[in-house]
């Protein structure tokens, strides 16, 4: 229960609720610009790479023989010379473009997706002689482009040699689609840099959106609030708690039932209204206010002041002790009546205790109940003193 009502009176503070919107604000926006930024950074780098793999198929269709795809089928053909030309000029356009890789493909008899004249040289690793099986992360591509249509994908294409811009075009002999030419280049730097922007950047927008939060909450706190208080929590007039302080700290206090030793002091200021009347409201407010810098300047070690009314205060003790806390009132008393508002010697408080007795209250609340009681007493006997002149 005590951690519902700290969170529901958490979330009423004004300055809490602008740093949640600007944290809302701030994190929408800069994750907004990051993602409009990132996609049209991500797609123009797409956009090149289908430009140069376009130029380079241009080339490749306009020298190409297709012959090739009927006559070469196994690593003997590679001896012939319409391999060995083909191989040379494949490899020669995948230097000058800086592809990482120039290819001819074909289905083979029997279904299989074959390699047809490589444009790697015949040293390098990767290198893929003639009849040689398609890599499995490729075939769904080649299979497209053997449909008869063209792929150029939207993003980069993740194999067993790394990330690559992949680009695959039907190769025709008249009408026929007889093979696929494909053109690839190496991305795995433009890979690596998108993947850590997307790591690294939500991460700088949280330090954003908490930088935004510490400014925003105490720019705003500045702004509304120069003397820094908790305005939910404090007395405007007096600078002391308020009301709902006082109701949030006495259900806290009953809520951890630490009792022992508690004392509650209701305090109540005399001919308020006489004041107000004859003297004028900002009189009343220089009374309201000389009493509360009396209690906040002269408060028992641990109490704390709360202004639960026009006129009323209440002061919560922590240590209470009855011959210390009855010596107290005493001095409170002589200051407020040596306060003087104008020209009249109004200025007087009724002051009443109580201390928590297990044997009479159930918690701080009845504890209240009897200091308030205990003060209505002695307001009493302070009118029937002025009476009778004793």
């Amino acid at each position: 229960m005590e951690n519902i009502t700290n969170k529901k009176e958490f979330k009423k503070r004004v300055d809490i609720q602008v740093s949640l919107i600007t944290a809302i604000i701030t994190l929408t926006a800069s994750l907004s610009i990051f993602g409009l930024c990132y996609t049209i950074t991500y797609q123009d780098t797409i956009n090149v790479l289908k430009d140069r793999a376009n130029a380079v198929y241009e080339k490749v269709v306009a020298n190409l023989n297709k012959a090739t795809f009927n006559e070469i089928n196994t690593e003997e053909d590679a001896r012939g010379l319409m391999y060995l030309k083909t191989r040379a000029y494949l490899s020669t356009l995948r230097e000058t473009s800086s592809a990482e890789f120039i290819f001819t493909a074909k289905e083979a008899e029997d279904g299989t997706l074959v390699y047809v004249v490589d444009g790697l040289s015949m040293t390098e690793l990767l290198f893929r002689g003639p009849g040689t099986a398609i890599e499995p992360e490729l075939q769904e591509y080649i299979r497209t482009a053997l449909s008869g249509r063209i792929v150029l994908p939207d993003k980069f294409i993740s194999t067993q040699w790394g990330n690559f811009y992949w680009a695959f075009y039907p190769s025709l002999k008249d009408t026929e689609v007889v093979g696929v030419i494909s053109v690839a280049f190496d991305v795995q730097k433009q890979f690596e840099t998108y993947k850590m922007l997307a790591s690294v950047t939500p991460i700088v927008c949280a330090l954003c959106c908490l930088i935004a939060v510490y400014i925003s909450f105490h720019v705003f706190r500045r702004l509304s609030n120069p003397n820094f208080k908790d305005i939910y929590n404090s007395d405007i007039l007096t600078g002391l708690k308020n009301r709902n302080a006082f109701e949030v700290d006495i259900n806290n206090i009953n809520v951890s039932k630490d009792f022992r030793g508690r004392g509650v002091l209701s305090i109540d200021l005399n001919n308020l209204k006489k004041v107000n009347d004859t003297l004028g409201h900002s009189a009343g407010d220089q009374y309201i206010q000389g009493a509360a810098d009396i209690l906040s300047d002269n408060g028992l070690a641990g109490s704390v002041a709360y202004r639960t009314g026009g006129d009323e205060f209440t002061v919560l003790v922590v240590d209470a002790r009855k011959e210390q806390i009855e010596s107290w009132i005493k001095q409170i008393k002589v200051l407020m009546r040596e306060c003087k508002i104008g020209e009249g010697s109004w200025t007087s408080m009724a002051v009443g205790y109580a201390v928590f007795d297990d044997g009479q209250d159930e918690n701080l609340i009845d504890t209240y109940k009897r200091a308030d009681y205990e003060m209505y007493c002695d307001k009493k006997r302070q009118k029937a003193e002025k009476e009778t002149g004793c």
